[in-house]
């Protein structure tokens, strides 16, 4: 049974509230934009830090659930996905994601392979 989780959506909607607010407020008094396209600007960058923050949320949980799945340690993280043993602390029996975002997608796309390779029930 999959556990369903609301972090993805709650981080993303906190990004876009906040992102909507700055957005408004710049394209409305620093460029002196009118009150409709300074609105239509903030919305497409509320919707697009939504995705984007989303994708970053889902893409952690993933990554923490497939250690957590085959209790990996740093030593084995680091040689699946080829970067430093120190890249992945593990501490209180969990992984702390230190490795900055861009190195995400390359890191779960690598465990989701070494998943495929070695299927545990």
């Amino acid at each position: 049974m999959k556990t369903k989780t609301y972090f993805p959506f709650i981080m993303g909607a906190i990004a876009a509230i906040i992102t909507f607010i700055m957005g408004l407020f710049i394209a409305y008094k620093n460029f002196n934009l009118s009150a409709e396209i300074s609105l239509g600007i903030a919305i497409l960058l509320a919707v697009l830090m939504f995705g984007f923050t989303y994708m970053r949320a889902q893409s952690s949980i993933k990554i923490k659930k497939i250690v957590e799945k085959y209790d990996l340690t740093a030593a084995e993280l680091a040689e699946i996905t080829g970067r430093r043993e120190r890249d992945f602390p593990i501490t209180k029996g969990k992984l702390q994601l230190i490795v900055p975002y861009r190195y995400w997608a390359q890191i779960l796309t690598k465990l989701e392979q070494y998943e495929r390779e070695h299927p545990k029930n």
